[in-house]
C-alpha cells in the first residue's frame, strides 16, 4: 500500500505544510504536519497481520539541498494499538498495546507538484500487550501535499 501526505504548501516549491498518504511495509495511512521550524509531526494509522496501531511521530527535518526538497527524516514517537494475540494458534485474543518507537529516512518532495517520497526505517518496541516485542519496519510513503 502507498501513502500519501499533507506537509508544505505549493508556493514554497520544495516545501509543504500537510500532506496526506499511503506507506508500504506495513501497510499504513499517514498524515503530516510541518511547523514554521521545519520540524514535523507524523500520524501513522497502520493494519497489520497482528492488528492495528496508532503511531505518532515527532520528526526533525534537516534540509540537504538548497530547496529543502531534499530532508532528513528522524526522530522519536509512540503508539496505542490493538494486537491479537496468538493470531498463528488461532486465538485471537486482543490485547491494548503500548509501545515506543523511531524513525530515520529521507524525504523528497518534488518541485512545484503537490507529491512527495519518503523512504524511512522504523522501529519499534511494545511495552505492553505484546510478547512479539519488536517490530522492524521500513517502508516507502508517497504522500499529496499542500
Amino acid at each position: 500500500m502507498l501513502i500519501c501526505s499533507f506537509s508544505f504548501g505549493q508556493n514554497n516549491g520544495g516545501t509543504y505544510n500537510w500532506a496526506v498518504g499511503l506507506k508500504y511495509q506495513p501497510a499504513a495511512l499517514s498524515v503530516k504536519h510541518y511547523s514554521q521550524k521545519g520540524d514535523a509531526l507524523e500520524f501513522l494509522l497502520t493494519k497489520y497481520n497482528e492488528g492495528t496501531r496508532l503511531t505518532a511521530l515527532f520528526e526533525l527535518a534537516y534540509k540537504l539541498n538548497k530547496s529543502g526538497s531534499l530532508r532528513t527524516v528522524m526522530g522519536p514517537g509512540l503508539h496505542v494499538g490493538i494486537w491479537d494475540n496468538d493470531i498463528k494458534k488461532n486465538t485471537y485474543i486482543k490485547n491494548p498495546i503500548i509501545g515506543f518507537d523511531a524513525i530515520f529516512g529521507i524525504e523528497y518532495k518534488i518541485p512545484n507538484a503537490p507529491i512527495a517520497f519518503q523512504l524511512d526505517y522504523q522501529p519499534s518496541v511494545d511495552v505492553v500487550g505484546n510478547s512479539d516485542i519488536f517490530k522492524d519496519w521500513g517502508g516507502l510513503t508517497i504522500k499529496f501535499c499542500w
